[in-house]
């Protein structure tokens, strides 16, 4: 059964009593004490101990169904009322009423149901994959218009962007012209791979418009490769752009700047990119980058003279962050950081490795 992961702790104290303890992967959701579960077969183990309040206990730690341990409440929240008591119940909190919808969606094969059954539990990455499974079952059955309705918008719109990713074979169905009925769903991509039929889907396909976080690792792209990415009208609703790895001579850096797209971001990521004082400095003179509210230029090779760049651009005074930590800047130019005026205070943020030389 697709259901999420929960981290299960089981604690026996001196007296032999045993007291189970159920905690949501979310750090702020809990299930409770004293629920009666069903320990499966194959669970994996670890045992450690534990002291609190001077007592010492042997704890289990267990991962298990977040709704097996709600399996007796399962029939009778069903007898009480149907699937709109159920869902409303779900809205509310209620986890037993989750997992009575989830199953009663399960049993009459609808997985509409069993949607809504999951987009009522905290939104964390086992969630995610849960409904991605259920999507990949009942892809045939689900309409792109009921997907995108007002019974799962409002959940959806409330998730994280970095949680929202989306798989590698749904993006290869995206490139051979057949998107899964669930693709609106999607906001992250991470692409590996640059052959020419990804990258002119991204660019110019109607597959990228739902993307708003786009991460770009170790790719090697060339200048009119980055200008045509740039220059994207498919990237509407894109808002964050992250690089890793990849090598950013000026000349690259010039392609990036080609187009409007920086010009939509919030954030712009571009870490271990080989970008050097000339591509700070192009960067630091780009009003592109007025309405970037964080940029991270970390483990580049840029120096004091691309740091007194930054430090003196009339473009940069609306970032929230500005990272330079893991760059080579000496005394010089973490003084012109500090000293600037165009910065905003509290934006600057440096790793040990540029603490002066």
């Amino acid at each position: 059964m697709p259901f999420p992961e929960l981290l299960a702790v089981i604690a026996q104290d001196e007296n032999n009593e045993e007291r189970a303890v159920l905690r949501w992967l979310h750090p702020h959701r809990s299930l409770g004490q004293g629920s009666r579960w069903l320990r499966p077969p194959d669970t994996l183990q670890k045992h450690v101990e534990h002291t609190l309040d001077g007592h010492r206990f042997q704890l289990e730690v267990l991962t298990v169904s977040p709704f097996s341990s709600l399996a007796e409440a399962d029939g009778g929240l069903q007898a009480e009322g149907g699937r709109e008591r159920l869902l409303h119940l779900s809205r509310a909190g209620d986890l037993s009423a989750s997992a009575a919808l989830y199953r009663l969606g399960a049993r009459s094969g609808d997985a509409a149901m069993q949607l809504q059954a999951l987009l009522a539990l905290p939104p964390n990455p086992a969630v995610w994959q849960a409904l991605l499974r259920v999507l990949d079952q009942a892809s045939d059955a689900l309409h792109p218009g009921v997907l995108c309705s007002a019974a799962f918008a409002p959940q959806l719109e409330s998730w994280p962007l970095a949680l929202r990713k989306a798989p590698t074979s749904w993006w290869q169905r995206c490139c051979h012209g057949n998107p899964p009925a669930a693709w609106g769903w999607m906001r992250t991509l991470r692409l590996w791979s640059q052959d020419a039929q990804s990258w002119q889907t991204l660019c110019e396909g109607s597959a990228a418009n739902p993307i708003a976080l786009l991460r770009l690792h170790g790719l090697q792209l060339t200048r009119p490769q980055l200008a045509q990415l740039a220059r994207s009208r498919s990237l509407t609703q894109l808002r964050e752009l992250e690089c890793w790895g990849m090598r950013l001579s000026a000349s690259a850096v010039i392609g990036l700047l080609s187009g409007a797209l920086l010009g939509r971001l919030h954030t712009l990521r571009l870490r271990d990119c080989g970008i050097d004082d000339e591509g700070a400095a192009l960067l630091a003179r780009s009003e592109l980058l007025r309405s970037v509210q964080v940029l991270d230029l970390g483990s580049n090779r840029i120096s004091s003279a691309g740091a007194i760049s930054m430090a003196r651009s009339p473009h940069l005074s609306e970032l929230g962050c500005l990272e330079l930590g893991g760059n080579p800047i000496a005394t010089e130019g973490l003084r012109a950081l500090h000293s600037s005026v165009r910065l905003r205070e509290g934006a600057l943020r440096l790793s040990p490795l540029a603490a002066g030389r």
